[in-house]
């Protein structure tokens, strides 16, 4: 359900806000400018300000708001940390969220590492974490908070960054400039807080405001589970067939050395047999010779006698 800005007028449902992000890229800041607040604990440099999960709700911007920072869900360095703070930034919210905010620098390379980082998120909630998600570039000013030079050089960055377009195409091309700078004019920051709300606004309508709950990351983890174990019996299923297989080629390896030396042997066995029966022939023939021989000379004896 949407909900719209009268003043200090409550309108509308909670909305409820998780944002994920890599240590350094001005997330809590980010937080901090969405709740016009300094409750958000803010890192300096590449060391990060956020150590556990944090959820404050309170109506900021004329919106009841819930937003929750996490210490680097996207620090893929332990990524059985990064899951387990996941685990615990959404038991900050049981009711579920309506929006995940995928925080990137826009003035750093989109790494491998965040490539990855994502995927870990994504693997967690399913297909749906893109259905709630906006991606925030932070550091706006590095464009001089010049949207549409901003947009101008994310079309040509995502030309040379394939992940990065499939991110933006799979969020549904949601994305938002931020400055959140120490020094950044907090009007122009206003105004860009104000229209990532309001992308907010048409999110939550599209999705009927239907939230992400902590049911549906649990059935997530049971589907990934079962996508695991299945994984793992057909990577057992193909181990037993190789197996198998390289048993029968052992198997007929064995009867083809069996069958070749066999008919070696009674080739051998042939050919002695052979040499005799001719040895034995030349012996019966010479035999022949010498009996008509002494036959003959007897003969001849006879005769002159």
């Amino acid at each position: 359900m949407a909900f719209s800005v009268n003043g200090n007028k409550r309108t509308g449902k909670r909305v409820a806000m998780l944002l994920v992000s890599k240590t350094g890229s001005g997330k809590s800041s980010l937080a901090n400018a969405l709740l016009d607040t300094k409750e958000f604990q803010v890192g300096r440099g590449m060391l990060s300000g956020t150590a556990h999960c944090k959820c404050i709700s309170t109506h900021a911007r004329g919106r009841d708001l819930t937003v929750v920072d996490t210490p680097g869900t996207m620090d893929v360095a332990d990524e059985e940390k990064a899951k387990e703070e996941i685990r615990r930034a959404i038991s900050f919210c049981p009711e579920g969220f309506d929006i995940f905010l995928v925080v990137l620098k826009c003035d750093a390379r989109f790494t491998a590492e965040e490539r990855r980082a994502i995927e870990v998120v994504a693997e967690m909630f399913g297909d749906e974490f893109y259905k709630h998600a906006i991606v925030v570039f932070s550091h706006g000013d590095e464009f001089d908070n010049d949207e549409t030079e901003f947009r101008n050089e994310l079309q040509e960055i995502r030309k040379k960054i394939p992940y990065l377009d499939q991110l933006l195409t799979r969020c549904g091309n949601r994305f938002a400039l931020v400055d959140n700078g120490r020094r950044c004019d907090r009007a122009v920051q206003d105004r860009q807080i104000e229209a990532l709300l309001s992308k907010a606004d048409s999110l939550v309508s599209s999705n009927g405001g239907r939230k992400y709950t902590s049911l549906e990351l649990e059935a997530e983890r049971r589907r990934a589970e079962e996508a695991e174990r299945k994984k793992a019996e057909e990577a057992e299923r193909r181990r037993a067939a190789e197996a198998a297989e390289r048993q029968e080629r052992q198997r007929l390896e064995v009867e083809r050395r069996v069958r070749a030396e066999t008919d070696q042997f009674r080739s051998r066995m042939m050919a002695q047999q052979q040499r005799r029966s001719h040895q034995e022939e030349i012996l019966r023939t010479v035999g022949n010779v010498m009996q008509f021989g002494l036959l003959l000379a007897a003969v001849t004896l006879g005769n002159e006698g």
